[in-house]
């Protein structure tokens, strides 16, 4: 169901990590790969939006980017969901390759998981779209 290997995901987190200067942390996370149906589901069960949509986080801590958790050592910080069918239809959309959907759909949702949250408010949301950015293009 996957496009790409284990390592492409592995690398972009990588890359995020290292930007983001959390070298000194193991980070654990999930990440899925969901049918359109399925991410319908969950979009609709936990946004209460019946749609598939691209990608969906489930972090496990709602403030982990403003607490102090770099001296933790290894960190558990939860579930990105990503769904092909619509990154699909994303990527063409945007006039943009499957591969750079998919490092936004990875650095987006990883980004969500630190606890980053573009509607929280438009302070958060430019924060959080410059990270995202910057990230994106050292990936590209």
């Amino acid at each position: 169901l996957s496009p790409f290997k284990e390592d492409f995901y592995k690398d972009t987190i990588k890359t995020a990590i290292q930007f983001l200067d959390l070298g000194s942390l193991h980070i654990g996370l999930s990440l899925q790969i969901e049918s359109s149906a399925d991410m319908r589901s969950l979009n609709y069960q936990y946004r209460n939006k019946d749609q598939p949509t691209d990608v969906l986080s489930f972090p496990i801590y709602d403030e982990l980017v403003d607490s102090n958790f770099k001296n933790r050592g290894t960190i558990e910080i939860g579930d990105l969901y990503i769904c092909p069918e619509v990154a699909i239809i994303k990527a063409k959309q945007g006039n943009k390759t499957l591969e750079q959907e998919y490092y936004f759909l990875i650095i987006h949702g990883f980004l969500h998981l630190l606890g980053y949250d573009h509607e929280r408010s438009e302070q958060d949301e430019k924060l959080m779209f410059e990270l995202q950015n910057k990230i994106i293009d050292l990936l590209n």
